[in-house]
């Protein structure tokens, strides 16, 4: 069943736009990590692997915020916001998309095309049971890309299967996080190949 469900989700990554600039919470894709300008509270995490160091924290609004860097340079690399599940946390860095509001479905007509997903990182199964979509876009004039992490919750996803509507779909997956990475760090963890929205179009800084 799940196979049909993963099947038939991937429907979203055919029909899509968005605009983006290349920082989040004010850590910038390519900025030496020791001159950034990082939030005021403890890190809640820091660990490093294969030559990159990561260290996240919890802000003010409950979201949190994951920063990773390459040891060699100390130039950030990857950049994360998840939403915490709370209202207070709604508000993201781009206007107009909302944690836990925006749809997939928004982002598509907002951004002009369902971008591209690397191949082996499309989608992902979570352990609560919903799906985690990662619809990307390149950002026009920058060595960044933009990812829309969007989640179906497993009620949704029941509900998609046993309506036999994947129109819908696109619908119920809402936002989840957002991410700013380099290209090269992205390649490498999530796979080389792509597949892209036959009308995918870069995206530019709404900032």
């Amino acid at each position: 069943m799940f196979g049909r469900l993963v099947l038939s989700s991937a429907v979203f990554l055919a029909s899509a736009g968005f605009a983006q600039s290349q920082s989040l919470s004010g850590m910038r894709i390519g900025e030496v990590f020791a001159s950034s300008v990082k939030p005021a509270q403890t890190p809640v995490a820091t660990d490093e692997i294969d030559g990159y160091a990561l260290t996240k924290w919890q802000l003010p609004n409950g979201n949190y915020l994951s920063v990773t860097r390459r040891i060699d340079g100390d130039k950030i690399a990857y950049v994360e916001v998840d939403w915490d599940g709370s209202a207070s946390g709604a508000v993201s860095d781009f206007a107009g998309f909302r944690f836990g509001e925006t749809t997939l479905a928004d982002i598509r007509v907002k951004l002009g095309s369902n971008g591209f997903a690397f191949s082996n990182h499309v989608m992902k199964p979570m352990p609560d049971g919903s799906l985690m979509s990662f619809n990307c876009y390149e950002v026009e004039g920058s060595d960044a890309i933009a990812v829309f992490m969007t989640k179906t919750t497993a009620e949704g996803l029941k509900d998609l299967y046993e309506s036999n509507d994947v129109s819908r779909a696109g619908t119920l997956a809402r936002l989840e996080a957002l991410i700013l990475a380099q290209p090269e760090y992205l390649a490498t963890n999530w796979g080389p190949n792509r597949i892209s929205d036959p009308t995918y179009v870069k995206i530019a800084s709404p900032n």
